[in-house]
């Protein structure tokens, strides 16, 4: 079975789910990273890139 993680959105509840996504990450880490930028775009992104929490919640993941 594949499992995904879409985190993000483009609403102030973003951190939540970034914050959700990061735990949710630890219990199933080899499930699919999808983040949903505020700009309203897709991207997968590698669970290093999720860890950094900071970068996360400013929505400056980049795709990769």
């Amino acid at each position: 079975m594949r499992i995904t993680i879409l985190f993000g959105g483009t609403n102030k509840e973003r951190l939540v789910s970034v914050a959700s996504a990061q735990a949710l990450h630890r219990a199933l880490p080899e499930a699919d990273l999808w983040f949903w930028h505020v700009n309203d775009t897709v991207h997968e992104v590698r669970s290093k890139t999720l860890a950094r929490s900071q970068a996360a919640v400013r929505g400056r993941i980049r795709p990769g």
